[in-house]
């Protein structure tokens, strides 16, 4: 489970506009030449339809578009925290934890900010290598590391398969929510969409509406109703209502059905529909 660092860039107009048309390749150059210098030659792959590329990192795959980027974070490994700022900084992009103010790369960023939620005064920071990135972010990074490893050992305590279901166990500090599937839609896939949605709320309205706490993590599990509607499975702590909010948001945003499990055997569908839980296909996904 990681937690997600985004990068953004805003033109003048606070629009994440790319810097200038050929920027992603040239990003795209700076990563393999990054990850060649740490021994990976094979880190960096173009996506078939050319518009993002990808970076094989400790914490996970990166992804790089032309105006903003996302990268999953297990740890702040020297690695990370240096291609994320180059990359930021060759596109002329600010760095977004969750729950945390912007880190500039450059201090005109500051004049294309949008004012809402943005501006804080002296809590925005500018950083110029990424070493003071990591050292600005220890003290976030430490609080979703504490949270992560709650979690994960409540989980490994579940005893059994069927209280493992996500939402069985009124025990667990975290909430968990089902939102639907498309036909075909592997977890992973549903997965993305969700951070890019979260992303894109992030750009829309500021910081300020962005979770100030815990995390949100896709728990990979899979539940069909009789019905024959699909879900896929979200757990999240801290700031739980922003959380849910964001879910709340890309479920409808995307016209999807919504859902959670109720006295661990009922799972209740926004529209009302009840279903036991005895009555669903549960079953744990790789992807």
């Amino acid at each position: 489970m990681s937690v997600l660092i985004y990068l953004i860039r805003f033109d003048l107009s606070g629009k994440d506009v790319p810097k200038y048309p050929e920027v992603l390749k040239d990003m795209e150059r700076l990563a393999r030449q990054l990850t060649k210098q740490s021994g990976n030659t094979a880190a960096v792959s173009t996506a078939p339809d050319g518009d993002s590329f990808d970076i094989d990192l400790p914490g996970g795959t990166a992804t790089i578009h032309p105006a903003w980027g996302q990268f999953p974070i297990e740890e702040l490994d020297p690695l990370t925290l240096k291609v994320m700022f180059e990359i930021a900084r060759a596109g002329d992009m600010v760095i977004v934890a969750d729950g945390e103010r912007a880190i500039l790369t450059d201090p005109v960023q500051r004049d294309h900010l949008p004012a809402e939620g943005w501006l804080g005064g002296d809590q925005i920071s500018t950083c110029f290598s990424a070493e003071e990135v990591g050292r600005l972010l220890s003290g976030w990074y430490a609080r979703q590391a504490a949270f992560k490893e709650q979690a994960i050992a409540e989980w490994r305590q579940q005893p059994g398969k069927q209280t493992s279901i996500p939402g069985t166990s009124r025990a667990s500090p975290a909430s968990f929510v089902y939102v639907e599937a498309r036909p075909k839609e592997t977890a992973g896939k549903h997965q993305k969409k969700v951070y890019n949605h979260n992303k894109n709320v992030l750009e829309r309205n500021g910081a300020g509406l962005n979770p100030k706490s815990g995390l949100l993590m896709s728990e990979f599990w899979r539940l069909e109703t009789p019905a024959g509607l699909v879900f896929f499975a979200y757990g999240f702590g801290g700031d739980k209502e922003a959380w849910l909010a964001l879910l709340r948001d890309f479920a409808a945003a995307e016209d999807r059905a919504f859902g959670c499990i109720e006295n661990s055997d009922t799972f209740v569908q926004d529209d009302g529909r009840r279903f036991p839980l005895a009555t669903c296909k549960c079953m744990e996904v790789k992807e």
